[in-house]
């Protein structure tokens, strides 16, 4: 979908340029960009400044030309945005409202996405400090709008911060947790069934270095740090906003922990005792079994020769291959119809 989007934008470049003074030498600021959508446009003649929410995106560019953060807080002195909208509709609005605190009034928008974002829907729908948008291309089920901002406000996260509780039995009775999550991130306002199945079945000997795969809102991190106060915590996602939430998860609880961004796992360092995680397994909406391969694989990687890969996974994928050809034992923990906890130990690499 992200590619089809970036093509609609390249094809309708001149369009766009028009409505800028001097396209070449002004910047525009692109908002979510997909992998590649930035240099695409930088060839059809844009100067672009990135504002990254997913680690993938990352190029390794100047930080002038990238911005990877959950928020902008300073101004942008940019003669137009261009939008990547995701799928979740309170994120585009958090996006927005963000925008409309940094851009100077007057600055043309364009926003671009798939049918299947629900982009249409944006010519219904009127935003705070915009103008209503206008539908200016379609092609290859993508959308492309435009709006201008009329008048600018000030921006708080907070408006968009959402929390919410879970209870769960622990070594020390039945135990509540608060989260706190961001538009964007996995599970916003309750925890799902297989975190949750997870996380009634943990082992009794977790300890030392533990890594918390694909974070999210910091779910499992809090979970582990408060069942095992003595291990060493480190959390990882791909999503900026993840982080964001993760963090403010753990600051609530008190909890310390190295929470950082990682493009799978390419950017952990060190060996652990465990890796749990609640693993993502799709690339848009079909299920892609290679993620799943590969993470598995790069886990070995990871952990010491004694380590153990902890995870929960839907139970019609074939993790028992993947795993018994990169660990010596493979266990099941529980399974539902829905879901699988698996126990890998002692990798054979």
């Amino acid at each position: 979908m992200s590619v089809a989007a970036s093509k609609l934008l390249v094809r309708q470049a001149s369009l766009i340029q028009t409505q800028l003074e001097d396209p070449h030498n002004e910047r525009v600021l692109l908002v979510n960009p997909s992998v590649g959508m930035a240099q695409e446009l930088e060839h059809a003649g844009f100067s672009c400044i990135s504002w990254i929410l997913n680690a993938q995106a990352l190029t390794g560019g100047a930080p002038e030309t990238e911005i990877f953060q959950a928020h902008l807080g300073e101004a942008q002195h940019v003669a137009g945005i261009i939008l990547n909208i995701p799928k979740e509709k309170q994120l585009t609005r958090m996006l927005l409202a963000n925008l409309r605190a940094v851009a100077p009034t007057g600055t043309p928008i364009w926003l671009v996405g798939h049918n299947e974002t629900g982009i249409r829907s944006y010519l219904k729908q009127e935003h705070a400090g915009w103008q209503s948008f206008q539908k200016l291309a379609s092609g290859n089920h993508c959308q492309l709008l435009s709006s201008c901002l009329q008048s600018q406000a000030p921006f708080s996260a907070e408006d968009f911060i959402s929390e919410y509780e879970f209870l769960l039995p622990s070594a020390t009775g039945e135990k509540k947790l608060s989260i706190t999550n961001l538009p964007g991130v996995f599970s916003s306002g309750h925890i799902d069934m297989g975190t949750q199945l997870l996380l009634e079945h943990l082992p009794a000997n977790i300890t030392g270095k533990v890594l918390d795969f694909g974070c999210g809102a910091g779910v499992i991190s809090a979970w582990l740090a408060t069942e095992y106060p003595k291990i060493q915590l480190s959390a990882v996602d791909i999503n900026v906003l993840a982080l964001e939430a993760t963090q403010a998860t753990l600051a609530k609880l008190g909890i310390s922990a190295d929470v950082f961004a990682s493009d799978g796992l390419a950017k952990v360092a060190g060996k652990y005792e465990w890796i749990i995680s609640n693993p993502p397994f799709h690339s848009g909406k079909q299920t892609d079994y290679q993620i799943t391969q590969n993470f598995i694989r790069e886990s070995c990687a990871k952990l010491q020769a004694n380590g153990s890969l902890l995870i929960v996974a839907n139970t019609f994928l074939p993790y028992r291959e993947a795993l018994s050809a990169n660990f010596k034992h493979v266990n099941v923990l529980v399974q539902t119809p829905k879901f699988t906890v698996w126990l890998a130990t002692n990798r054979k690499v």
